[in-house]
């Protein structure tokens, strides 16, 4: 009775594990999708920015001529190609990945309420494996050829952007234009540094450094690891919005240089009465000494 009571125990231990090992596999599979989810969203908003930026630069070069936009004009190109240079080439590796021979991760989806209707999708759900990125990036403890490119393009890009917006400031103060346009980059510049951020060795939570690269990429999901090439895109779109957003700001504002701060009393009717409760705030804002008005119209009960 032992034995049968001992193969019987194992059976049900064997079972429990199988159904454990099920229960992780499951999770493990929604885990994958909700990075992939997290990437598509990624996705949607790089195509946001891109929208946003193509206006922006459309604005700046249909004025090319126009003095006030004449520098940045020269300018913005060159940050564009510099943006494309490293986006491209991280989309290139992301292509790699999905889509390259027999690691193909595109599935043809029929769509059950439109027979008619097939749309192509990344499987995330099977992306749990490192090797291929491994492979691409690492030989041993070793970078790759494409590890030191990839480096190169990540590290020289906001070297890259800095020296281009240093360009523009210098260009506008050295111009012979009466009034100077005050470009200010520096906010842009410091979060452009916190999201490109580099050094040579990271310190892991073991308390151990890690190589750059190895602490980022190496030995995780590849869903996870196309997300984090996702989010350098999007960083990359993001600051270049940033500048062109800041270049059309500027040169709106030509000339003003609210500086000086004051304090105003708002109220919320112009005449109070002794028995009135006042409703008021104290607010501060800045004013430009110099600026003047073209003119002034003054309406008093829609009467001019």
């Amino acid at each position: 009775m032992a034995g049968k009571t001992d193969t019987r125990q194992k059976m049900i231990n064997m079972m429990y594990l199988v159904f454990i090992a099920m229960l992780a596999l499951n999770i493990s599979k929604e885990v994958l999708a909700t990075l992939g989810i997290l990437n598509d969203d990624l996705e949607s908003s790089i195509v946001e920015l891109e929208s946003s930026s193509k206006v922006n630069y459309d604005q700046i070069s249909s004025n090319s001529d126009n003095l006030d936009y004449k520098i940045a004009a020269e300018m913005v190109g060159e940050m564009k190609n510099v943006s494309n240079d490293l986006y491209d080439f991280i989309e290139n590796i992301k292509d790699f990945l999905i889509s390259s021979g027999k690691n193909n991760y595109l599935k043809e989806v029929s769509v059950k309420s439109n027979r008619d209707s097939i749309i192509v999708m990344t499987n995330y759900q099977i992306m749990d494996k490192s090797q291929i990125l491994d492979d691409y990036l690492f030989i041993g403890d070793l970078y790759t050829e494409n590890s030191n490119l990839f480096l190169d393009k990540f590290v020289n890009y906001p070297l890259s952007i800095n020296q281009i917006l240093d360009q523009i400031i210098e260009k506008e103060l050295s111009s012979e234009k009466e009034t100077k346009i005050n470009f200010d980059f520096i906010s842009i510049k410091d979060e452009m540094s916190n999201r490109f951020k580099y050094s040579e060795k990271v310190v892991t939570v073991e308390g151990t450094e890690s190589p750059f690269l190895n602490y980022h990429f190496q030995g995780f999901p590849m869903i996870a690891s196309i997300s984090k090439l996702t989010k350098i895109q999007s960083d990359i779109r993001y600051i270049e919005n940033k500048v062109l957003i800041q270049i059309l700001s500027a040169v709106r504002n030509k000339g003003l240089n609210f500086n000086t701060f004051q304090t105003l009393l708002e109220t919320t009717k112009p005449v109070y009465y002794t028995t009135d409760v006042i409703d008021a705030a104290v607010v501060m804002g800045k004013k430009e000494e110099s600026f003047k008005p073209d003119g002034v119209d003054l309406f008093i009960n829609g009467t001019h």
